[in-house]
């Protein structure tokens, strides 16, 4: 079996913009790779060059939050303001960059769509509403689900990972547990890292069904992990990694290459 058999996938980066973001931007140009950066608004208020500079690199900008609350514990309004904050400041960010806005993306922080549960457990009836009214709220917005080549989303019976309009992911490269208080699932080094993700795509590669499958990938512009980045990227593409933007966010000035 041809051990980097190919096959598509989407970076996405969750924090940005940080104070390492331009040093990323320089490793992904080298590599031919264009990614989502999913932003929070109080680092765009901070930096807003270094926003223009991802879209003027070819790059999409998502909304992560105002400042990463979880969903599960504010009130509606509050919801609703977190992300129109940081809408504004994205599409500051695309007018001064003279590019028009390819999609609106949005990714809940702590992946909390909020029931305040894991994925796999049932929410609580008022959970269940909260998620309705956050997923009609997120629509209200225009925000969409890119349309991601090849991507299977994990299967959860009271989630549609696919059709929500929040952006899911389908790999973790967890990076961020280095910096965490609770390590978890043996993660203490960069080399337990880059393992994981051969783990994952070793069994990817055996598994005939999932082969072929798209991956979206979730990594983290956290100074502190830092020095992980360009190791984990090259290890998804040493693994087959096939870097693309989805369909429909491919036409914008710097053209949205992947490998």
């Amino acid at each position: 079996m041809d051990a980097t058999r190919a096959f598509p996938a989407c970076l996405t980066i969750d924090d940005a913009p940080s104070e390492d973001t331009t040093r990323k931007l320089s490793a992904l140009e080298a590599r031919g790779i264009k990614a989502i950066w999913f932003c929070r608004g109080e680092y765009l208020d901070r930096r807003p060059d270094v926003a223009v500079a991802i879209i003027q690199k070819g790059h999409v900008l998502g909304n992560h939050s105002w400042n990463h609350p979880a969903f599960s514990s504010m009130r509606l309004s509050k919801a609703r303001a977190q992300i129109q904050r940081t809408e504004a400041l994205i599409d500051l960010a695309y007018s001064r960059a003279g590019i028009p806005r390819p999609a609106r993306l949005f990714r809940f922080p702590w992946g909390d769509k909020g029931a305040g549960t894991h994925l796999e457990r049932p929410p609580e009836p008022a959970g269940a509403e909260r998620v309705r009214a956050l997923q009609a709220m997120l629509r209200e917005f225009g925000f969409v689900q890119p349309a991601f080549d090849g991507v299977a989303f994990p299967p959860y019976p009271f989630y549609d990972l696919a059709g929500d309009a929040d952006t899911w992911f389908t790999f973790d490269a967890m990076e961020w547990v280095l910096v965490s208080r609770k390590p978890r699932d043996g993660i203490d080094s960069l080399d337990a890292v880059l393992a994981r993700i051969d783990a994952h795509l070793r069994a990817k590669r055996h598994d005939v069904e999932a082969r072929d499958r798209g991956e979206v990938v979730i990594v983290h512009d956290f100074e502190a992990t830092a020095r992980t980045f360009t190791p984990i990227v090259d290890r998804l593409v040493m693994n087959g990694a096939s870097f693309s933007l989805p369909h429909g966010m491919l036409g914008h000035r710097a053209g949205g290459g992947g490998r």
